[in-house]
């Protein structure tokens, strides 16, 4: 997921993990897992990841 200049997200993924992303941010989501941890790659500028 990217957002640009002027974006900002927020996600909720299916195992409660919940990410805020800032401007200019890239995030790829490697696997997400009810049973283990999620795996998330930040690239840049994520505000908060809470499992």
């Amino acid at each position: 997921m990217r957002t640009n200049a002027k974006g900002r997200l927020a996600i909720l993924f299916a195992d409660g993990t919940q990410v805020r992303m800032g401007r200019n941010t890239t995030l790829v989501v490697r696997s997400i897992n009810t049973s283990a941890d999620s795996q998330l790659e930040k690239i840049d500028n994520v505000l908060n990841a809470q499992p």
